[in-house]
Order: structure tokens, then sequence, then C-alpha cells
């Protein structure tokens, strides 16, 4: 008989082999290391660890996901794989009322997985990110440069949230809205998505092959940050030198540069490392 759960979802409360036939789980499940991992993209399954510990996240804040991380690490983990337990990888539509928040609910706790990882005294090489969740770009003359995916205010605040809660320093930002419909309709919320960045740098935004509309700005939507108390925020268009010069200007040793946006945003990372190094080689900076 099903059994009702808080979800309000019906599960069978028990199952029998008549469940499992005709299913193979070498074609449904591949073998780890394999495409499509469903399995883990390691081929050991980490068992070359001396203690390995799976970790499921997807619910819980930066910071609890922050705190749990370091416990299991001060305990003696070895080898610490984070799975996300999400609605979407149980079967759900991505539009399913139960799977609402969950971008940016999976994205906290990656970003605070990076954040972790980064703590003052470890080597930034030790984690590279998801491929644009928290991705290490590199360190140059002690700044790091991070770049994030994440272009919705809720996924900026949760990445921010993790920066914050895993260093001790300051976050500058270089965010690049992405397409005028959603600079629009999401204006009031991306307002204030900003405010744990110490330093925000806003660019033109991405169309992704939208018409302009008239009114919907990156400088409007600078003005809008700065007009709801951010003190440091410059509005730098589309020249990615000038931006570039300018990040050259004001950051410092300790400081995390987060290329933030869904667009060519991602571009802009290897251009500041090359001109950090740049300033290493002239005698411009030290760390």
């Amino acid at each position: 008989m099903p059994s009702p759960k808080e979800s309000a979802e019906n599960v069978r409360a028990c199952r029998d082999p008549s469940d499992l036939a005709g299913w193979n789980a070498a074609e449904a499940l591949g073998f780890p290391g394999e495409f499509p991992y469903t399995r883990g993209i390691q081929p050991t399954m980490y068992r070359g660890r001396l203690w390995t510990m799976r970790q499921y996240a997807g619910f819980a804040s930066a910071e609890d996901s922050n705190r749990r991380y370091r416990y299991l690490l001060e305990q003696g983990v070895t080898g610490l794989s984070v799975a996300f337990d999400l609605p979407t990888q149980m079967g759900y539509d991505s539009d399913h009322p139960l799977a609402a928040g969950e971008d940016q609910l999976m994205n906290a706790p990656g970003a605070s997985a990076g954040a972790l990882q980064l703590r003052p005294g470890q080597h930034a090489h030790a984690f590279a990110g998801v491929q644009r969740r928290f991705q290490v770009r590199g360190v140059v003359a002690g700044v790091t440069v991070v770049d994030d995916y994440g272009h919705h205010p809720a996924e900026i605040r949760a990445t921010l949230a993790a920066a914050k809660a895993g260093f001790d320093a300051r976050v500058i930002t270089v965010f690049q809205p992405h397409r005028f419909t959603r600079t629009k309709h999401l204006r009031a919320e991306f307002l204030t998505a900003f405010n744990q960045a110490d330093a925000v740098v806003v660019m033109d935004i991405y169309a992704a092959g939208e018409t302009p509309i008239p009114g919907v700005t990156a400088a409007d939507l600078a003005e809008g940050i700065r007009a709801h108390g951010h003190r440091h925020v410059a509005y730098l268009g589309r020249d990615r030198a000038r931006i570039v010069e300018h990040l050259r200007e004001i950051v410092r040793p300790g400081d995390i540069v987060l290329t933030q946006g869904a667009g060519d945003v991602s571009q802009l990372g290897p251009e500041i490392l090359h001109a950090l190094e740049a300033d290493m080689l002239e005698g411009r900076r030290t760390c």
C-alpha cells in the first residue's frame, strides 16, 4: 500500500524482485568513472583513500555545509565525496513544485566546498571547482580569481555567502547581467544581491540573442545597487581592458576576484591573472 510522506508524494512501503524484472544495472547505471558518470567520476569510487565519506548536500545553507565539511576533515576524512540529493535527480521535472529553488540550493554547498578548500594556508590548485561553479582560475600575488556561472539573484547571494563563510577576505565581484528580460524582471532582487561583496563591477548586459529593451541597462542596474546602499559600485560597460585596469588598481593580496554571470565574463579571468603576473614581473605588486 502506498504510504503518505511529508512531501505529499506517495511511495510504496514494500517492493519485491518483480520490481527489477528486466532491469540491468550495468546498462542502466554504467560503471564508475565511465560516461554517463551515474556512479561517479572516480573509477575506484574513492576506495584508494584511507577513509572516505559520502556527504549528501543540496538543502543546507553555505554556512551549515562548511561547518559539516570542516568537521569531517578534522575527524580525519581524507576522501570527502559530496553528492547532491535533489528533486530533479529523483525524476521530477525542473518546473515541478518540489524542485522550486533547487538551482540556488545546489549552488550554495557547491560554492561552499570551493571556499572550504581554499582556506588560508591551503593551495588553490587543491580544488579546481565544478566547471563554472566557483571554479578557481588561478592565484597570482595573493589574489585568487574565481569564476561562477550564477546569474540569478538567489545564486549570487548563495555564492557570496559561501565565499564569505569560507574566507577571511575581501570579495570583489565582476558581474555581467544575462539577458535584457531577466535584468528587467529581476531588477529589484539584483539591487540587494551584492550586499556581501566588498566591491562590485557591473559590465554591460549579455544579450544572448535578445533585442535590447529601452531603459533596461547595466548602467541603470549599477546606479540602483549604489542607491540601495552599496558604496563601492562601478559600471565599466564592455571595455575589458578598462575593467582589468580597474581591478589592478583596487585589488590587494588576500582578495578574491569573482567573475559572475552566464555570458562571456568567464573569459575575463585569464586576462586578470595575466595582468597581475605582469605587475609582479614589473615590480608593481608583491605578495
